[in-house]
């Protein structure tokens, strides 16, 4: 146990309330949302970790959310409901109730990983994005552990080794983390961020006709074309495949270089599609909108408002768009070993894959209690194999009982 703190395994920021009792009033306005004198969600936290003395076939267990960080990397963990979280015995309890455990740390109560709940729940959403499927806890907790296990020279971390925390690894610098300027955006709820609903509330709508309307009408420009631009002689369609996966900055500077894209008309359904593809962390804009939503408008403001240096910036939604860059470090190696593992609980043959077992006879004696035993060759020499095709059969009586056996060739 070190006399430091540590950090979300997340976001990279701390998991406790903040330590503004000495910072001047205008300060500590910066740091902390309207009305809030402390962050509430800052000290909802929560470990995983594992089990290998549990006794359910999964090992991995989530605690309870009464989990509270004590000093260093000890942590009062809340058992919470888990049946995988170690008993008595398996673990050092205190006087409330809670285990003493260790994060970061590889010690007998296996690699224990705390971070927030609201961090939990973008990972959830980031890892839903990549695989389309909820989250297999082991199969997460075997990818965080690989890659804290990537550092073995690291015996007591502040925060998850081999993920890049981008600015809050900076913070990290020394004990303890003080308020400062430039991080105010940390101590914002990620997932719930007023102001992004009531922007959601009022979403801006297109002024007359849209640009897909124009284009359905035919009234998309006619542009001449250079010849000597490559992108002259393709259509409008792949155009806009072309410009779908780039970044807006590289889409900006194609559209400087070649007139032929600068001319191109983007749809309305363009920039509601590549909201989607460029912002993944606006997992809840919302999916039943009116259809005369202007997408370029609401892609130009979200982008711009969730940006870490511009003025007017929505800083709960800048705190997920950076939180979302972390959890994507995970999300990334979850979705390989996740197929990985789907591969391996396949059918080991394909042939096998609709198999079905029916059901067996039973064998019962018949009521002559004197068993035979004999011989039945299917091929008698070695020549019998230029004939037809032996077929084996086998005889049951009306009650069940075996009657009997026979070897004839087919067409003989």
């Amino acid at each position: 146990m070190g006399d430091y703190e540590v950090y979300c395994s997340l976001c990279g920021f701390i998991l406790h309330d903040l330590y503004l009792e000495d910072a001047s009033y205008d300060y500590r306005r910066s740091q902390l949302p309207a009305g809030e004198e402390e962050p509430p969600w800052l000290n909802e936290m929560q470990v995983m970790g594992e089990n290998l003395d549990a006794p359910t076939l999964k090992k991995v267990y989530v605690s309870g959310p009464q989990t509270a960080c004590a000093v260093g990397n000890s942590f009062d963990v809340d058992p919470g409901e888990d049946p995988r979280f170690p008993a008595q015995g398996q673990a050092r309890y205190v006087e409330n109730g809670r285990a003493d455990l260790c994060v970061y740390e590889w010690s007998v109560n296996g690699y224990i990983i705390p971070y927030h709940r609201a961090c939990y729940h973008i990972l959830e959403k980031a890892i839903a994005s990549s695989t389309g499927t909820p989250v297999d806890l082991d199969v997460l907790y075997g990818v965080l552990r690989r890659i804290a296990a990537s550092h073995p020279t690291i015996q007591a971390a502040k925060v998850l080794p081999g993920i890049d925390y981008g600015a809050a690894a900076r913070a990290h610098r020394g004990g303890w983390w003080w308020p400062r300027q430039g991080y105010e955006t940390y101590t914002w709820d990620p997932t719930d961020i007023p102001d992004l609903r009531a922007y959601y509330a009022e979403l801006p709508v297109l002024q007359g006709m849209s640009s897909d309307c124009e284009q359905a009408q035919g009234k998309d420009p006619v542009v001449q074309r250079s010849t000597s631009d490559p992108f002259a002689s393709l259509p409008t369609n792949v155009l806009h495949s072309i410009l779908h996966p780039l970044p807006i900055s590289s889409v900006g500077r194609l559209r400087i270089a070649s007139p032929a894209v600068a001319h191109t008309k983007l749809s309305n359904t363009f920039w509601a599609s590549k909201i989607h593809h460029d912002m993944p962390w606006l997992y809840d804009l919302p999916d039943n909108a009116s259809p005369n939503l202007d997408w370029a408008s609401i892609y130009q403001h979200l982008w711009l408002r969730s940006q870490s240096k511009f003025p007017f910036q929505m800083r709960g939604l800048v705190n997920r768009r950076r939180i979302w860059a972390i959890c994507a470090q995970i999300a990334q190696p979850y979705a390989v070993a996740k197929q990985t593992d789907e591969e391996q609980r396949r059918p080991p043959c394909p042939m096998l894959d609709d198999v079905v077992a029916s059901p067996m006879r039973p064998l019962c004696l018949p009521r002559v209690l004197a068993p035979r035993t004999g011989h039945l060759l299917l091929v008698d020499e070695m020549k019998g194999f230029a004939r037809s095709r032996p077929t084996f059969t086998v005889f049951w009586s009306c009650t069940g009982a075996l009657a009997g056996f026979e070897t004839r060739y087919i067409n003989s």
